[in-house]
């Protein structure tokens, strides 16, 4: 006869047997499929040095959207899946991106005089010397940015970084730092000291008194590398742009001029009236977006996803190309990434996707999205879950008024050589965590009086 307790360790011998095996079913899900590799140094040879996106992306068609790598023992899983992204890093951020309360965008509110008056420098500047368009542009952020972080007004450009594969796993910032690795440290602790110094030197010694001077001497410094670079990358993106579509930027320039009259500079206040300017912005960040490749989340507790296991601790990097449902082991200590750029150029999301085509963002009637076009925020353009950028709005508020501003007084127009030549700009970017376009050249015709619109600003305290 079987007593009660005979029973209770049945049970509890069953529900052990039953934990084990689901354990061990875990640990011998499959990895993804991938380059096969060498004997303890794995992958080595395999890892793209420049421009991975692209390699990863045709890597996508013969391996299928999740891709495994290893080299020298540590692992990275290369996600293509814009669902898996969503659902692992937004719908469940709170166990993969763990992060302080951001800044809400209403609060930069305040910002907007500092938007506009550094918008006004960078006028005059492209007026006295257009040629150097991409200096003025590097400043005007870069003065923003320190505006914002410091207070502090730029009078000199600093230098930059391009990149910043510190953050980057071994896997995929090596070639990089091969290259560029023993000059990074010391021009980012330049950068970071460099304004804080100019601050206090005006301020006095407040700051020391209030927090810990390397906390705000290192966050202050990435929000200026971070911020500035990012967003001189978005308006010299948008720069190549409308040189290449011209029909573009006149649509975008006949909505200013209906805003404006042609009779003031663009404000923020104008933005809710012009519709086609925001949509050409997005299609700019969707066109190339300036951090191909996203940045890292980490799992806070073990979690599965589609019958596979993420483990705690996981930092986490992700590659999305596309819709395609797979079960993977993610392994303690993998590296898993996200490439915005090949979803944002995912043709069944976003047809035609090396045209710039805005109208694909622009609101319906009946206040629907014209065709099936994801919007890149939600893809992965400024990251994702509470990681998210939280300089985002910043960045967008410096961009959407130089561009307005741009617009209303220039056309930017391809380049002629001297003997009649139209130079046609090249669509050729930069490698590296922030992506630029390689140089071009491009001619700005004023479509007014720039002198005298300036001065008309500066009166009304633009």
């Amino acid at each position: 006869m079987v007593t009660y307790t005979t029973a209770f360790y049945y049970a509890l011998s069953a529900l052990a047997v039953w934990s084990l095996l689901q354990l061990r079913k875990k640990r011998f899900l499959p990895l993804p499929p991938g380059p096969s590799g060498f004997p303890l140094i794995g992958n080595v040879y395999d890892i793209p040095h420049d421009y991975p996106w692209h390699t990863y992306a045709e890597w996508a068609k013969k391996y299928g959207d999740i891709i495994h790598l290893n080299v020298f023992g540590h692992e990275t899983i290369l996600l293509n899946s814009a669902k898996a992204a969503i659902e692992i890093l937004d719908k469940r951020s709170s166990n993969y991106s763990d992060r302080p309360r951001m800044t809400p965008p209403t609060s930069l509110a305040s910002l907007y005089p500092v938007h506009k008056q550094t918008t006004i420098t960078l006028l005059e500047q492209l007026s006295n010397s257009p040629e150097r368009f991409v200096d003025h542009i590097r400043q005007y952020v870069g003065s923003a940015v320190l505006r914002a972080a410091y207070g502090y007004t730029v009078k000199i450009l600093l230098g930059r970084i391009s990149a910043f594969p510190a953050i980057y796993p071994r896997t995929v910032a090596w070639g990089w730092f091969q290259t560029n690795g023993p000059g990074f440290a010391e021009e980012f602790s330049c950068s970071s000291r460099y304004p804080l110094r100019q601050c206090q030197t005006r301020n006095g010694e407040w700051i020391s008194r209030a927090v810990l001077q390397e906390v705000i001497k290192n966050c202050a410094g990435l929000v200026y590398l971070a911020g500035s670079d990012t967003t001189a990358s978005l308006l010299l993106t948008w720069m190549l742009a409308m040189a290449r579509y011209l029909e573009v930027q006149a649509r975008a320039q006949s909505e200013v001029d209906a805003v404006t009259r042609g009779l003031r500079l663009p404000d923020f206040d104008d933005r809710n009236s012009a519709p086609y300017l925001d949509a050409m912005i997005t299609e700019t960040m969707r066109w190339h977006p300036v951090t191909p490749m996203a940045l890292p989340h980490r799992a806070m507790s073990q979690d599965v996803y589609e019958g596979y296991r993420i483990p705690a601790g996981t930092a986490r990097f992700i590659f999305v190309f596309s819709f395609f449902e797979s079960a993977i082991l993610f392994r303690s200590g993998t590296t898993v990434t996200a490439n915005t750029w090949a979803i944002l150029h995912d043709e069944t999301m976003y047809p035609e996707p090396f045209d710039f085509q805005p109208e694909r963002f622009l609101q319906s009637k009946d206040g629907g999205k014209d065709g099936v076009c994801p919007d890149p925020f939600i893809m992965g353009a400024f990251g994702f879950g509470r990681r998210i950028c939280p300089g985002r709005y910043l960045a967008l508020n410096s961009a959407w008024i130089a561009i307005a501003s741009i617009l209303s007084l220039y056309t930017i127009s391809k380049f002629v050589e001297e003997d009649g030549t139209v130079v046609e700009p090249t669509v050729e970017f930069t490698d590296g965590l922030v992506s630029h376009p390689k140089p071009y050249r491009i001619k700005l015709i004023s479509r007014r009086d720039v002198n005298k619109a300036l001065e008309a600003a500066k009166l009304e305290d633009y």
